[in-house]
C-alpha cells in the first residue's frame, strides 16, 4: 500500500465553559489557551492520514449551583419569554437512561488493512460499553448488506456474544454501497421487507 497523504490540522475550541483538560489520544498536539474557555489545538507537523483524529476535553466542575433564571419582554405584537435552566451536578445528576444503539460498519474492500482492524476494535469497544436495559443491532455493508438481528435486541450476554462473533468474522471485500445500510440503521428497511419482530430472539444474520 502507498504512503498516506500528510495532513495538517488546527482546531479552535470555544467551549463556553471553563476547560480543565484537553488531549488527543492518538496524535501529538500543541495546545494554546486564549483564555479559560478558548483553546487552539494544532497537530505537531503534518501527519499521515492513517487514523482518526480524536479530541477529548473536559470542563471544570464547579460545586456552586446556579438557580434557574427567566425573563419576559412584552411588545405590542407579542410576548417573548426566555429561560436558562442549568442541569444538576454531582449527586443530583439523574440516573443513566437506557438507550438504543444501531451500529453500522463498513467492511468494503477500501477498508482493507489497518482500517478494518480499527473499525472492528471500535465496534467491539462500543458493544462492551452497553449496559443492562440497552438495546442494539449491528449492520455491516460492502456492496451487499447484512442486518445481524431482525430488530434491536437487549444488550444481554447472549446477544452480545453473538454480535462479537459476527464482528470478529468480518473481512474487508467488495464494493461500497452505504445508503441501504444507513436506511437500515435508521430503521427504515428490514431484510425481509416487512416490519421486524421485537421478540428479541437470536436469528441468523439476514442479508440483502
Amino acid at each position: 500500500m502507498g504512503r498516506s497523504t500528510p495532513v495538517s490540522l488546527s482546531v479552535v475550541l470555544k467551549s463556553g465553559v471553563s476547560l480543565a483538560a484537553i488531549e488527543s489520544p492518538y496524535h501529538p498536539v500543541d495546545v494554546t489557551r486564549a483564555d479559560d474557555k478558548t483553546a487552539t489545538v494544532t497537530l505537531k507537523g503534518p501527519v499521515p492520514a492513517d487514523r482518526d483524529f480524536v479530541l477529548n476535553w473536559k470542563s471544570s466542575r464547579r460545586r456552586r449551583r446556579r438557580k434557574p433564571r427567566s425573563s419576559a419582554k412584552r411588545s405590542t405584537a407579542r410576548t417573548i419569554i426566555w429561560a436558562m435552566v442549568v442541569p444538576p451536578v454531582g449527586a443530583a445528576v439523574p440516573q443513566r437512561q437506557a438507550r438504543e444503539a444501531i451500529f453500522v460498519i463498513d467492511n468494503s474492500g477500501s477498508m482493507a488493512g489497518e482500517s478494518i482492524n480499527q473499525a472492528k476494535k471500535a465496534l467491539s469497544l462500543a458493544l462492551s460499553e452497553l449496559k443492562p436495559g440497552d438495546r442494539f443491532n449491528v449492520v455491516r455493508f460492502d456492496d451487499t448488506l447484512t442486518v445481524l438481528f431482525s430488530d434491536a435486541v437487549p444488550a444481554d450476554t447472549e446477544h452480545l456474544t453473538v454480535a462479537q462473533r459476527f464482528v470478529d468474522g468480518l473481512q474487508a471485500a467488495g464494493g461500497t454501497e452505504i445508503y441501504p445500510a444507513l436506511e437500515s440503521g435508521a430503521g427504515r428497511h428490514h431484510a425481509d421487507g416487512q416490519d421486524a419482530s421485537a421478540s428479541g430472539d437470536l436469528p441468523s444474520p439476514t442479508a440483502t
